[in-house]
């Protein structure tokens, strides 16, 4: 077991020092954004991620060395808690072995951990809150109650998801045999201490309308609450990917078998059910949502957390066919983590044909590049322009790139985001308006131009331009110079809604009303916009 630990030590050094040579990507980049802009929450989430970057700048700065510290620093967090966890349940050697090979490797983490994000602080309090959990069942201590609920709300404070595991506290307490915790004093303690770490997230929410709820509901990550999509294919070959296809079907095998013998009325331990429960809820109820809804395939990770505890019991592995799926699937998992360590070295030597969008080496390369022309224009038509985009992840990538400008805003037309409370664009002044596209597999038109002549005094668009490596496209980029700012995007909007309503109303108006727009939008420009919100004129280049 010594050796096994210290290979996997080395393998973890190895696989830090490689992360110091990926760049940073957009999401990345928006969530460090937030790190220079503390705040008690923020529109999409809560403040947790925020605070957890600004730990590692403020002690060694703004650059890729405290981003990949932070994220390696929360999985080894991950995995120590649920190595103790199975210390505590006095697994054996060979299920510590399968559980630390199962969260090492499983590609989900082996990948995604690389990154710094909002998931990142999650798991580290909801592998925590599964420990302390845990603690509680073996000792007994009312300490590790307030535990528990101090991890529950600083995970809260971190993603919305963390609510899944409360339900799932409150399911496990009244099904197995532990719900004399509702008659424990130091449970509603607990609880009002939770409360109390939650209140600033609550009261920024009262001050802004609550729009952490506005986000949830209209899920905006999965294309807006009125974007009806089945996207249940697409969502179940994401985990095959996220997991590895024989770990995926044996798991779901996994899953099929405990809850026909959950059913049945199987003898299962409290500390059994709450695992049970811990790793099947999250991946039920995504998918019965992915029946109307666009799922998101990282809102299943945390569940892999219970999951990796679960499925290394010896016992379950008496299952011949359960057990040569996981031995088998190790061969799957360690092809699709070294490709997403070396896609790049791979495609080139094979010389495979692939869209850059399904090869994750190019996922952080390009956006210097762009920065860089960027730079170049702005030097030879207007040095004094600023910079602005209309999506956040160029907003935020870019301001990692900038030099001469701070911050980088994003005017945020039909794309509400936390960049809505953020720096303002001055009237009177000259800006570059960047878009990027980087799954340059989709074609789709550019929504946001009729706009633009509200907006601004000049309009001049440039022919959109690639960045090419090895002979692929990995990112497209089209910009405008846009001269003189006059107002924001949405009172034409507003001004066009008041004239339709004032002449329905007032109909000896018509013709007469004064607040007619002067440049009244065009029936083109309404077909673009039309179009846009309908996910029309998009065409994909999908593997799946």
């Amino acid at each position: 077991m010594n050796l096994f630990l210290t290979l996997t030590g080395l393998f973890l050094v190895y696989k830090f020092f490689y992360s110091l040579g990926v760049g940073l990507i957009p999401d990345e980049a928006y969530y460090w954004e937030w790190s220079r802009n503390l705040d008690l929450s923020y529109y999409d989430q809560g403040p947790g991620t925020a605070y957890y970057i600004k730990l590692f700048t403020s002690v060694f700065g703004n650059n890729i060395f405290a981003l990949r510290l932070a994220s390696f620093s929360g999985f080894i967090i991950c995995l120590f808690l649920i190595y103790k966890s199975i210390s505590i349940l006095e697994y054996t050697n060979t299920e510590k072995k399968r559980l630390l090979i199962f969260l090492i490797l499983v590609p989900a983490f082996f990948g995604g951990s690389i990154f710094i994000l909002h998931d990142t602080v999650l798991h580290i309090f909801w592998a925590s809150a599964i420990f302390f959990i845990i603690s509680y069942l073996k000792t007994k201590k009312n300490i590790f109650i307030y535990l528990l609920f101090i991890s529950l709300s600083l995970g809260a404070l971190s993603k919305h998801t963390m609510v899944f595991f409360a339900i799932v506290l409150i399911l496990w307490a009244i099904i197995s045999k532990e719900r004399f915790l509702f008659r424990n004093i130091h449970f509603y303690i607990a609880f009002g201490i939770a409360f109390l770490l939650i209140a600033p997230l609550i009261y920024w929410n009262v001050q802004h309308n609550w729009e952490n709820v506005d986000a949830i509901l209209n899920l905006r990550s999965s294309g807006g609450a009125n974007y009806k999509k089945n996207n249940l294919i697409p969502f179940l070959v994401a985990q095959s990917l996220a997991i590895s296809p024989f770990w995926f079907i044996g798991l779901i095998y996994l899953g099929i078998k405990k809850l026909i013998e959950f059913k049945k009325n199987s003898q299962f331990d409290s500390t059994e059910i709450f695992l049970i429960l811990i790793s099947l809820f999250l991946p039920i109820f995504f998918l019965c949502l992915s029946l109307i809804k666009e799922i998101q395939g990282n809102w299943l990770f945390p569940s892999y957390l219970g999951l990796s505890i679960l499925i290394s019991k010896d016992k379950i592995f008496e299952d011949k066919i359960y057990s040569n799926l996981m031995r088998w699937g190790l061969l799957p998992v360690l092809i699709l983590n070294l490709y997403s360590f070396y896609s790049v070295e791979i495609i080139s030597f094979f010389k495979i044909k692939l869209d850059s969008h399904f090869i994750p080496g190019y996922r952080d390369r390009g956006f210097k590049e762009i920065s860089e022309n960027l730079k170049t224009l702005k030097y030879q038509i207007d040095k004094n322009a600023n910079t602005i985009a209309n999506r956040y992840q160029d907003a935020a990538i870019l301001s990692w790139y900038e030099e001469s400008q701070k911050f980088v805003p994003s005017i945020n037309i039909l794309q509400k985001n936390q960049y809505n409370h953020w720096n303002k664009l001055e009237v009177g002044k000259n800006y570059f308006l960047i878009f990027i596209q980087e799954n340059t597999c989709v074609k789709s038109p550019t929504f946001f131009t009729p706009y633009l002549k509200f907006m601004f005094e000049e309009v001049k668009n440039f022919e959109e331009k690639e960045i090419m490596e090895n002979g692929i496209v990995i990112k497209r980029y089209q910009i405008w110079y846009l001269k003189n700012y006059k107002r924001v995007w949405s009172i034409p909007i507003q001004e066009f809604i008041s004239n339709r309503l004032i002449e329905e109303l007032m109909p000896n108006l018509k013709g007469k009303n004064p607040y007619v727009m002067k440049n009244p939008m065009k029936a083109e420009d309404i077909s673009i916009l039309t179009d846009y919100l309908d996910k029309k004129g998009e065409t994909q280049c999908r593997l799946f």
